[in-house]
């Protein structure tokens, strides 16, 4: 008895279009490496790393001349602009290094403004050494990961000031700037891009072509059950 192809074709068909629209490793989200700025000349500075751990985020932090226990913690806000209240703790700084799986993903990280923050001491918590915030443009050029114990990079020298210009001749000063009309709504600004995770979603074309599929396995167990009750 001839086996119809149809359960066969419709099975090789289903499984083909949903291995080539999976994800791949290569799409997982990255991982987000910031600069941890010295406070109020303390001179404590280095990097933390946030590593996706699904709905989890590893942070660890190194710093120099941060022999601890420093207290850090991961607060709303900027560095410039931080809530004092402890959003997330995180494991003190000891022999400038810290490390705690936070329970929140990198994205509930990014979602709203974040910034981690070291302080002096346990018992001068209100004196902060190093802060550095937490934004997706890091994903993309992840700062370099210092060595503990690495003495603090050079700051670069000032450029030499140039030698001054001839005056330019008088141009026609340009026009002010017109003033927004009242009541408009001001310019809206391009929101900075996140770090690509993924492509498009292509769920319906996978529930599409899987349920395509199953109709020729259906289709195909059909006929085989006529033929044989015939």
């Amino acid at each position: 008895m001839r086996v119809p192809r149809a359960p066969i074709v419709g099975a090789v068909i289903a499984a083909i279009v949903v291995a080539a629209f999976l994800p791949t490793g290569s799409q997982a989200q990255q991982s987000i490496t910031l600069t941890m700025s010295e406070l109020n000349g303390s001179g404590v500075s280095g990097t933390a790393m946030l590593m996706p751990m699904g709905s989890q985020t590893q942070v660890t932090v190194e710093l120099q001349s941060a022999p601890g226990p420093h207290p850090i913690h991961i607060h709303e806000g900027t560095c410039a602009n931080l809530n004092p209240a402890v959003k997330f703790p995180l494991t003190a700084v000891q022999n400038g290094r810290s490390e705690t799986m936070v329970a929140a993903s990198v994205d509930q990280l990014l979602a709203m403004q974040h910034s981690i923050n070291a302080h002096k001491s346990p018992q001068e918590a209100s004196v902060y050494n190093s802060c550095g915030t937490i934004t997706a443009a890091a994903a993309a050029a992840p700062a370099a990961q210092p060595k503990p114990g690495a003495p603090p990079s050079p700051a670069p020298k000032p450029a030499t000031a140039p030698a001054p210009a001839a005056p330019a001749p008088a141009t026609k000063p340009a026009a002010p700037a017109q003033a927004p009309k009242p009541g408009a709504s001001p310019a809206a600004v391009a929101p900075a891009g996140l770090p690509r995770t993924g492509d498009a979603d292509n769920t319906s074309f996978l529930i599409l072509a899987a349920i395509g599929g199953l109709g020729l396995v259906g289709a195909g167990a059909f006929a085989l059950q006529r033929r044989r009750s015939a």
